[in-house]
């Protein structure tokens, strides 16, 4: 469950820090729980975490209408 009062006063990439945090958290305690044959848990929770880096790295701070992602090309 995410805590709404603490990601009020983060700043748009705070949020997403937080989002990704948590979920990453509350997977690993969930995928721990059970377990899923041919399923690599740890594997998944890695692949999930680059990802989540890789778009933190490239949002580009705008925080109304739609998100906007630099190009990752140098300007």
């Amino acid at each position: 469950m995410l805590d709404l009062p603490a990601i009020v006063p983060l700043s748009m990439k705070g949020r997403m820090r937080y989002v990704s945090r948590e979920l990453l958290e509350q997977l690993a305690e969930q995928l721990g729980r059970v377990k899923f044959k041919d399923f690599d848990h740890a594997r998944f929770l890695l692949d999930l975490k680059v990802w989540l880096e890789d778009i933190d790295s490239r949002y580009d701070g705008q925080s109304s209408g739609a998100w906007h992602y630099a190009s990752g090309e140098p300007s």
